[in-house]
């Protein structure tokens, strides 16, 4: 028969360490003891509430770090978000401003195509004369100048000279010298006439008639200026030479020109 090993209750080990020890102590040490416990336990509920306190404080500078890198990243993304909008809003200001200027070119260009295309155009219609016959011609010639454009033109100048010159010379028009017209108004689809007489002597019509010695010519320049707000000037030449045989005026190979704008 086995029987069951003995071990000592709570009670019992207190009852034991009280005989052995502490029964022995004098009210003094008790006393002692007790201090020393009640500030030991003072110590650790300080020591408890320091913890406390420093563990706060770890989380509110845990907090307020994340609070920070929160904002600081908040605010990288609206300055990035800022500066993606500045970016469009500059791309999109640039595209409207080139787009302004296109159709600013566009309308110059079609409001200039459509001045070119009103305004007056000035140039001779025809030359009437020589007088007389073919044999014995005098040189007096009504020049018809013709507005054939759409509009009036003002400030109308025009100038007709005649010479005679040797058969065998370049000759060159001078267009400062001769008979003179001008109309304040040209309307469209009339006509202005420039009359001119080149007396001749009888030696000198015989050497453009029959000798051919001699030619003669007839050249002009109209000077004009359009009715638009902003006026444009304009001009027109012309240079003939006088065929005996036909009795009629040819025109030269140069100075038949106009302005293109």
């Amino acid at each position: 028969m086995t029987l069951p090993i003995w071990r000592p209750t709570l009670r019992e080990r207190l009852a034991t360490w009280w005989k052995r020890g502490v029964k022995r102590w004098t009210m003094p040490e008790i006393m002692i003891a007790v201090g020393m416990l009640i500030v030991t336990a003072f110590q650790l509920v300080v020591l408890c509430q320091q913890t406390r306190i420093l563990t706060q404080e770890h989380d509110d500078a845990a907090n307020r770090d994340a609070q920070t890198q929160a904002i600081t990243e908040a605010q990288k993304s609206i300055a990035t978000a800022s500066q993606g909008s500045a970016d469009s809003m500059y791309r999109s200001a640039d595209y409207s401003r080139r787009a302004l200027e296109d159709n600013r070119h566009a309308l110059e260009k079609t409001i200039e195509m459509w001045r070119i295309e009103q305004r007056p155009w000035i140039g001779p219609l025809r030359i009437d004369g020589p007088q007389g016959s073919k044999e014995a011609p005098v040189f007096s010639i009504d020049v018809s100048w013709l507005n054939s454009g759409k509009t009036p033109a003002r400030k109308f100048r025009a100038l007709v000279g005649m010479e005679n010159k040797a058969a065998k010379t370049h000759y060159t028009p001078n267009f400062a010298a001769g008979s003179t017209v001008s109309a304040s108004l040209f309307l469209p689809n009339t006509t202005l006439h420039s009359l001119l007489t080149h007396p001749l002597t009888d030696q000198e019509t015989r050497a453009i008639v029959a000798s051919r010695t001699q030619k003669m010519y007839a050249f002009g320049r109209a000077t004009y200026q359009d009715t638009f707000a902003k006026p444009h000037s304009h001009w027109s030449t012309f240079f003939y030479v006088y065929e005996p045989t036909t009795g009629t005026w040819t025109i030269m190979g140069t100075h038949n020109d106009t302005d293109a704008d």
